[in-house]
């Protein structure tokens, strides 16, 4: 065989093998316009609400890291302890460990503290963290 013809079969060989290829593995059609993900902490802007959001999140989260640290270091909180014939326990696990009046009002107070940041943290967080949902035209 001349050596024209096997660079033809060669190119059609080529060519076939090309053709099969993209039909089992088409290209994957890409939207003609792509947003970015939308960022689970927004980006800072001068939005006052966005401010006090943000605020409000750190308050939250210092809060409940003093009251884990208070807990630790009284060994329990008031709410699951108890007081008994003028002595006052915080409880962990069901351990009980006697602390004085004060610590004892403190780690009850700082407990329910928790029921108001946390409840507005997450306040905030629908309102400023959320992605808003577009309206879809029909």
């Amino acid at each position: 065989m001349p050596m024209n013809d096997d660079s033809e079969a060669a190119a059609k060989l080529s060519k076939a093998v090309h053709d099969i290829e993209a039909l089992l593995h088409p290209p994957i059609a890409q939207p003609a316009t792509t947003q970015p993900a939308p960022l689970a902490i927004p980006a800072p802007s001068g939005s006052k609400v966005n401010r006090f959001c943000s605020i409000v999140f750190i308050v939250a989260i210092v809060n409940f890291v003093a009251f884990l640290i208070g807990a630790s270091v009284l060994r329990g909180d008031a709410v699951n302890g108890k007081t008994e014939a003028g002595r006052y326990y915080v409880a962990d696990h069901g351990k009980l460990t006697e602390v004085s009046k004060a610590a004892f009002t403190y780690s009850r107070f700082h407990y329910y503290t928790l029921w108001v940041t946390h409840p507005m943290a997450m306040i905030c967080a629908l309102v400023c963290y959320v992605p808003k949902q577009s309206k879809r035209t029909k």
